[in-house]
């Protein structure tokens, strides 16, 4: 929704990055993978994933 959003770091997560990836979300960002257009833009080399 368009309401305040609370946002809660825990006291093991220390990394700055997962900090900054969390805080994306708060503010709308989405995991590429999700976007209805990924198709368009995301392609997955199936030779380059290992087992």
């Amino acid at each position: 929704g368009g309401g305040p959003q609370a946002i809660s770091i825990g006291k093991n997560c220390d990394k700055f990055g997962i900090v900054v990836h969390e805080l994306g979300h708060v503010i709308g960002f989405w995991h590429e993978h999700t976007r209805p257009d990924r198709d368009d833009h995301v392609s997955i080399i199936r030779d380059n994933i290992q087992p």
